[in-house]
């Protein structure tokens, strides 16, 4: 992935007048830092894994705590016994 930031805003213009302009708020890492080795999600993820490092990854206990707490929850909703509310966008 192109790891950026990129966003666009109204901002007022210095000064005593009450006028606005469009400023830029932009950072692309490879021109922001060039001539630095950048890694790839994965890499990054696969060297962690290498390292013994498991922050970025469940836990077996913890898998199974989240399915025993979402399992019934989605067994309801398919059968039809929880109200589902739309909301409108």
């Amino acid at each position: 992935p192109g790891e950026a930031i990129y966003a666009k805003m109204v901002v007022k213009k210095p000064g005593l007048e009450m006028d606005y302009t469009m400023s830029e708020l932009d950072l692309s890492y490879p021109e922001r830092y060039k001539g630095v080795d950048i890694p790839d999600a994965y890499e990054r993820l696969i060297l962690d894994c290498i390292r013994g490092d498991q922050q970025h990854f469940v836990r077996r206990d913890e898998l199974r705590a989240a399915w025993a707490i979402f399992t019934p929850l989605l067994h309801a909703v398919d059968g039809g016994g929880v109200d589902m509310h739309s909301y409108p966008y």
